[in-house]
């Protein structure tokens, strides 16, 4: 009898012990639960950040073509306007009359 009251003390133990145990691991759970949670924000967020980041990236892009462009044009022109003056130069020294 001595024996199945010192197994059942132990049992007793052994399942507040358990408890315990289950208690804090609950808790442990409810806290990666809310990790996980936030890690997903924080995956939207950055999600939609890369897509913004994208977006100025093609309007940056396009804002430092716009002088290149424009440089291009301007030689573009200079180069036609000595083209044809050197041209009407010559007509005019071999004598070809306008």
């Amino acid at each position: 009898m001595e024996m199945n009251l010192q197994r059942l003390a132990e049992v007793e133990q052994r399942c507040r012990s358990n408890t315990r145990r289950i208690d804090a691991l609950e808790r442990k759970e409810e806290v990666l639960q809310r990790l996980a949670t936030a890690v997903e924000v924080l995956a939207s967020e950055q999600k939609h950040l890369q897509e913004n980041i994208d977006r100025m990236s093609g309007k940056i892009d396009a804002i430092e073509k716009k002088p290149a462009k424009y440089w291009e044009k301007v030689m573009e022109k200079a180069v036609t306007v000595l083209v044809t003056a050197v041209i009407t130069f010559l007509l005019a020294q071999l004598g070809v009359a306008a």
